[in-house]
């Protein structure tokens, strides 16, 4: 028998356990995960150099918890990378004031609720951080670093007594880049190398094409000029034909004073020549384009989705063919 000064200890283990929910109570400061990053996001990764600069940029960190626990997420930095010329370069995003992502605090559902989930998000915006200086940068890549994350902060308003796990809670931290379109760019510039495998096609196949003139008229509704580049490079990166010789592709369209297209299209032709019996080495194509908007970059424009491009397509092949190879049948 026990009476009321005794004490009873006891040990117990759990092994390949089967549960549906449990309550318990994990106290304060308890270390769910320790550090971590969530991986780099690409932005800008085909860019090298010039000026962007967009109106109210922003970045939505979102965290949702089905633990039945008040979780901090500390999210130490926000870096990313840029190109200077042909160097590359980081940085880190800065705050007016303090960081509002360390730490970021999430309610979990209460015990009573203890099927939901709750989901919160905070937004880092021109307002609080340098992230207008960031975009003007042309990031080739985002990095958010996670310092930890803590169930029961003892930096929440009311840290909760009484906890709850379910089999299948989890935490999921969700980072949305929002990039409106309103903005300027002078002297973007965007270069993009594509493999390709001519040679292969072209190899062992008698093909009388010697070369394929594409003729393209342009009308361009959107407040934008495109100056364009490109060619076709071998293996070691040697350029064995040109396609497109450099210069304005695209006209912009005229703008108003608030940055709003006026209804007269940039107008442009451009042809471009194929030199298909230079092609049996080509392994890349090289896009090189530089984008600028209408009013020579100095004027925020918008992209509204009533904007439109035209295109008029024409093609004339040149042939080096034998003709007696054309003919078909014999005469009698």
């Amino acid at each position: 028998a026990l009476d009321q000064n005794d004490a009873v200890e006891f040990t117990a283990s759990f092994s390949n356990m089967e549960f549906d929910v449990i309550f318990a109570d994990f106290g304060p400061d308890y270390q769910f995960m320790d550090g971590f990053d969530l991986g780099k996001i690409g932005l800008f990764d085909q860019a090298l150099g010039g000026e962007l600069s967009l109106a109210e940029p922003e970045i939505k960190v979102g965290v949702t918890s089905s633990f039945g626990i008040d979780v901090s997420v500390d999210i130490g930095s926000i870096g990313y990378t840029y190109m200077a010329g042909e160097t590359e370069l980081s940085d880190e995003l800065t705050f007016e004031g303090s960081n509002p992502l360390a730490p970021f605090v999430l309610a979990g559902p209460t015990n009573e609720n203890f099927r939901e989930s709750k989901k919160d998000s905070v937004q880092i915006n021109y307002e609080n951080s340098s992230i207008v200086e960031l975009i003007a940068s042309a990031p080739r890549s985002m990095e958010f670093n996670i310092g930890s994350v803590l169930a029961n902060s003892s930096t929440a308003a009311n840290p909760r007594v009484g906890n709850f796990v379910r089999s299948d809670s989890k935490i999921d931290i969700e980072v949305d880049v929002r990039l409106p379109l309103i903005g300027r760019a002078k002297g973007f510039n965007t270069r993009q190398r594509v493999e390709v495998d001519l040679g292969s096609e072209l190899d062992g196949n008698a093909n009388p094409v010697k070369t394929a003139t594409i003729i393209l008229d342009l009308e361009n509704g959107f407040p934008w000029e495109v100056t364009l580049e490109a060619w076709f490079e071998s293996e070691d990166s040697t350029r064995i034909s040109t396609l497109v010789e450099k210069g304005v592709f695209l006209e912009g369209a005229e703008i108003n004073s608030n940055g709003e297209t006026t209804g007269i299209p940039g107008s442009k032709s451009t042809e471009f020549v194929a030199e298909v019996s230079k092609l049996d080495d080509a392994k890349f194509l090289v896009i090189d384009a530089t984008i600028e908007t209408s009013g020579n970059g100095d004027v925020d424009v918008q992209m509204l989705n009533n904007y439109k491009i035209g295109v008029t397509l024409g093609l004339i092949v040149e042939l080096d063919a034998n003709v007696n190879e054309l003919t078909s049948g014999e005469e009698e």
